[in-house]
């Protein structure tokens, strides 16, 4: 696991912003690159109140996060199973009650990691997540329909409207 004041991907100084949720070989992941980051963000990051919310619409997963509460608005990542590089793909352990999610602050400017934080999902959003991980891996997979299925939930839904029809939430 990546450590604070290490580079998050060895020999690269400069990250592109992106967010990202992965399930690995190396577990269940929170990467968050953005730029210009603040001292309260950073904050908010490593010890804020965290929350987060589960929107399921086949064949996209979407993991909602925000971190400090009500005053904070809600972000989202899409992922499918299916995106995983092939040799880094896992199947999650169903008998795994409370799974942990691993997030990861980085500053994209030099791309050195920020933050590590560890959560420890509720079994009822583990469970769901696992059961929607799951059933993404049995089903086929075209990069062109599940780009098309994506861009048709943004132009559907915000964010919010995501958060309120989430299958599973966890607070910390």
């Amino acid at each position: 696991m990546t450590a604070v004041g290490e580079p998050f991907m060895e020999g690269k100084s400069r990250l592109e912003p992106i967010v990202t949720y992965r399930f690995d070989t190396g577990g269940h992941t929170l990467a968050i690159i953005q730029e210009g980051l603040t001292e309260q963000e950073i904050e908010l990051v490593n010890s804020g109140k965290a929350e987060l919310a589960l929107y399921v619409d086949l064949p996209v997963l979407f993991l909602l996060y925000r971190f400090g509460g009500d005053s904070c608005c809600w972000l989202e990542t899409p992922f499918s199973w299916h995106m995983t590089e092939g040799d880094k793909r896992a199947y999650p352990d169903e008998s795994t009650p409370e799974a942990l999610l691993n997030i990861v602050l980085v500053e994209a400017a030099t791309g050195i990691v920020k933050v590590v934080r560890r959560i420890k999902l509720n079994s009822l959003f583990t469970a769901k997540l696992h059961e929607t991980i799951l059933a993404q891996s049995k089903t086929s997979f075209n990069g062109q329909s599940f780009a098309k299925h994506l861009n048709t939930v943004y132009n559907e839904m915000d964010v919010e409207e995501m958060v309120h029809a989430a299958v599973a939430r966890h607070k910390e």
